[in-house]
């Protein structure tokens, strides 16, 4: 019951934005203050859209309440994960480090262990905030993860095999590309998942992930694609979520799909 009901929801909603669009556009300004994930606002930067973020809300993911508290709920494999499975088995060897980057405290690594053998020797890094470092250390050592490790340095991610960022890429001001330009030792293999992007030009929007709001970046796809080419890296595969974004009043800003992507290295570099 509960499916169909979810089903009927989003069958609904999807004929609200393609048949009614300006009653679409009302109903979405309207329930931004009080549904998850609306989004609200078209800016040209981070610091635009986090400035128009009411002063009565907290800004961004570092306070305790932005994390699931429960292992059950981290070990979920969610079905944006699948995706991800083979190729960061394929990319996963004795002795690899991955880098976690905005890993939150460690959901991807509880729920991919029960679906990925993993090597007895790995150490996978969660990069975040100071918030979910925190939480994350304790999980970790309750729950006996002997490969997992936080951090807030960005730093660390040098001499790392496999870079994953899973949903978080759209919360960063710097493109994927400027954080790779600061470290010298680059990973072989870029994971990419769940990415909002389209076909026009990057911006930024306000979301509200109901304890906070947050600048959230909508990327141009080609250009992305792009950018990472251009430090040596080559496409391999990449794969589409229908979920879509949708901002009130900016019709031309509307994401139909989050993307995701794996990347290796061809070229070495200094």
């Amino acid at each position: 019951m509960i499916s169909e009901a979810s089903s009927l929801k989003a069958s609904l909603k999807r004929w609200i934005q393609t048949r009614v669009p300006l009653i679409a556009d009302i109903y979405f300004y309207l329930a931004f203050p009080i549904r998850i994930n609306f989004f609200r606002g078209v800016f040209p930067t981070y610091t635009t859209a986090k400035d128009a973020i009411d002063d009565k809300f907290y800004c961004g993911y570092d306070l305790p309440t932005a994390y699931p508290h429960s292992l059950q709920d981290l070990e979920a494999l969610r079905a944006i994960n699948m995706p991800l499975l083979s190729p960061l088995q394929t990319a996963l060897q004795a002795g690899s480090r991955v880098f976690d980057l905005g890993g939150g405290i460690g959901i991807d690594y509880y729920a991919f262990r029960k679906a990925l053998t993993f090597p007895h020797d790995l150490k996978w890094q969660v990069f975040e905030t100071p918030s979910a470092v925190e939480m994350g250390q304790h999980l970790a050592e309750e729950n006996k993860a002997p490969h997992l490790s936080f951090t807030t340095e960005f730093s660390t991610l040098d001499g790392a095999d496999i870079l994953l960022t899973n949903g978080a890429l759209q919360y960063f001001e710097p493109s994927l590309a400027d954080l790779l330009n600061q470290i010298q030792d680059r990973p072989q293999h870029l994971l990419i998942n769940y990415v909002p992007c389209y076909d026009g030009q990057t911006f930024f929007t306000v979301q509200n992930i109901e304890v906070s709001r947050c600048p959230y970046k909508i990327q141009n796809r080609a250009e992305f694609i792009a950018e990472i080419e251009q430090l040596g890296y080559q496409l391999v595969t990449n794969w589409h979520d229908p979920r879509t974004c949708h901002i009130p009043f900016h019709p031309e800003c509307f994401v139909n799909g989050y993307h995701g992507f794996y990347f290796k290295q061809t070229i070495s570099h200094p």
